[in-house]
């Protein structure tokens, strides 16, 4: 994959966090009463950044090979995205910044604000409102 010019961010384009639990991925793909849980929005190793796709300028077949060849080594698939908008990531002092990388150019942080989201319960504050956004959007196959 080549790095491409791709657009600024606009509050309409579509976020997606990566879903690698197979037990996240059930309960956001349920037909009644679906769940994108708050777990999806907490990463212990970036508590500052949360790691996202720019979903609006590749297809999900493209956005796909990026995730499984980014597969961390503690889980053993990728199952789809919890999607947003960059309006709603963006709310509650959050910022998204474009972060391109080698391999994925569609690559996007949301940035939870400092120093208060170095707190546990502000981070799991922050997942929680993230998660009342999201929606689930499956892997292409």
């Amino acid at each position: 994959m080549v790095l491409a010019d791709l657009p600024e961010l606009r509050p309409e384009h579509l976020l997606g966090r990566r879903i690698f639990s197979s037990s996240d991925a059930r309960k956001a793909s349920r037909t009644e009463n679906p769940i994108v849980t708050f777990r999806i929005f907490v990463d212990e190793k970036h508590p500052l950044e949360l790691s996202t796709d720019r979903l609006d300028f590749a297809d999900d077949t493209v956005m796909t090979q990026a995730a499984d060849e980014e597969i961390p080594p503690d889980r053993n698939a990728f199952y789809g995205w919890a999607t947003m908008s960059v309006e709603n990531a963006s709310q509650n002092e959050r910022v998204v910044r474009v972060t391109p990388r080698e391999g994925n150019p569609y690559h996007a942080d949301i940035c939870l604000p400092t120093p208060s989201a170095q707190e546990t319960e502000v981070r799991i504050q922050h997942a929680r409102e993230l998660a009342s956004y999201a929606r689930w959007r499956s892997r292409a196959d």
